[in-house]
Order: C-alpha cells, then sequence, then structure tokens
C-alpha cells in the first residue's frame, strides 16, 4: 500500500487555518515546533547584552522549559514520523506542538 504525503509551511496560523479547510480527503495535521536557530540567535544577542556566557544564557532559558531543554531536528521529525505512521491512523485534525513544554 502507498501513500502520498503532503507537507507544508504556513507563515502563520491564519494561513495555516485556511488550508485546513481544504485538507486532503479531509484530513490534516500540523506540526507547531520552537526553539531553532532564530531562537539561538536571540540568545547570542542576550548574551552579548548581558555579559553573561551563551552557555549561562542557553541553561537559563531551557530551565524554563517544562523538559529543561531546547528541542532539535530529530525531536520535530519523530513527531512527524509518528504522524505518518501507522499508530496515527486514528488522529485528525490536530496540531501536535513540539517545544519541550515551553507553552506549559
Amino acid at each position: 500500500m502507498s501513500s502520498i504525503i503532503k507537507f507544508f509551511v504556513a507563515p502563520d496560523d491564519e494561513v495555516a487555518a485556511t488550508a485546513v479547510e481544504g485538507g486532503p480527503d479531509g484530513t490534516f495535521e500540523s506540526v507547531t515546533f520552537g526553539s531553532f536557530d532564530a531562537d539561538l540567535a536571540l540568545l547570542e544577542w542576550a548574551s552579548l547584552l548581558t555579559g553573561r556566557t551563551f552557555d549561562e544564557v542557553y541553561a537559563d532559558f531551557a530551565s524554563q522549559t517544562a523538559l529543561g531543554r531546547f528541542i532539535d531536528e530529530v525531536d520535530v521529525a519523530e513527531a512527524v514520523r509518528f504522524l505518518v505512521s501507522e499508530r496515527a491512523r486514528n488522529i485528525t485534525g490536530h496540531d501536535i506542538v513540539v517545544d519541550a513544554g515551553w507553552d506549559v
């Protein structure tokens, strides 16, 4: 059995919501993620502005997540891998948030 999997990146929630309305076969999944390069650049700036080392600033911000760390590409890939697997066959219309508990 073959599956066609379509992914897209939306610049904001409004565009994503529009895509949801016309999702393939009436099903739609999304993965929301944070804490990538742009966030690391902000940490670098915070380090420069505060005189603290990057590692100190990183540890401070990471400790504010529920898991005490930031995510990486593997974390997002594993979420997508699950969504396209047979184990997720009954999941539809949800946004899986991969952010190490930043929003908890």
